[in-house]
């Protein structure tokens, strides 16, 4: 039955967007318009169909305006600047089932005040995880906050946190598998206290808050996925430049290909 919901459904959204039904319809090249992509909106919204559609239909239209497929060209330099300190990014590691594991580390915020590039950056890290996922023949991510060195000077604003739980509720549906908020202080529960009411019951059940001691994370993720600092055995370090590699290769070459337009 619900195949068979994602199925109608999946018929009417190409049908609106004017796209053939063939295995490859997408939106851009990290966005598929298959039908597990359907059956994610259709489980965030209880199966409703309408409910389903309408979020597609805004996540649609929040990547085009948003330029989802371009951020890495058109934005690599805030990106860059954003990713410098490691306060984000997606570890080579996989969980024990194989799904890829982003590391969030709030006391490496180096751009509070900018609202605008920290959402940038989050929407660019994010992407890559459903890359790393796809890759893996997975859907779905694991999501480490390492709360060691958090303090209200490196606490994101309240409309930042907003926003980032906005954009993973409204369009990255069924794509966390579990949040494990690690070491978090007493400090943070009064945040938490806060945003609790901005998370939805199916995100919140997925919530784990643990530690960094040897039977807290470490019991819940392989010892070798994890830094020693989270209670594993990687000797893994996080490089900005090494992990942006690819991709200031790939704007490189665009920005000279379109000055060789110019040029022509």
């Amino acid at each position: 039955m619900a195949e068979e919901t994602a199925t109608k459904l999946r018929a009417a959204i190409l049908s609106e967007l004017g796209l053939a039904d063939t295995p490859d319809a997408a939106i851009d090249g990290n966005f598929k318009l298959d039908l597990p992509c359907f059956s994610r909106c259709l489980k965030a919204r209880g199966y409703d169909q309408q409910a389903a559609g309408k979020m597609l239909r805004a996540t649609i239209a929040w990547r085009r305006e948003f330029g989802v497929s371009r951020l890495a060209p058109d934005h690599f330099e805030t990106i860059a600047k954003e990713g410098a300190s490691g306060k984000c990014f997606v570890l080579p590691f996989k969980d024990a089932e194989g799904r890829p594991i982003m590391i969030m580390r709030p006391r490496n915020e180096n751009s509070k005040g900018d609202h605008d590039a920290n959402i940038m950056h989050l929407v660019y890290q994010l992407e890559r995880a459903v890359s790393a996922a796809s890759a893996a023949g997975h859907e779905k991510w694991v999501v480490i906050m390492d709360f060691n060195g958090y303090s209200m000077s490196n606490a994101s604003p309240m409309h930042t946190t907003r926003a980032t739980i906005s954009i993973l509720q409204d369009h990255y549906p069924e794509r966390l598998h579990r949040a494990y908020l690690v070491d978090a202080p007493w400090l943070f529960q009064g945040v938490y206290k806060a945003i609790s009411p901005f998370i939805d019951s199916v995100t919140r059940a997925k919530i784990c808050f643990t530690s960094s001691s040897p039977d807290g994370l470490a019991m819940l993720l392989p010892a070798e996925s994890l830094e020693q600092s989270l209670g594993g055995t990687s000797s893994f370090s996080f490089h900005a430049e090494e992990y942006l590699a690819e991709d200031r290769a790939r704007c490189s070459v665009s920005k000279e290909e379109a000055q060789e337009e110019i040029k022509l």
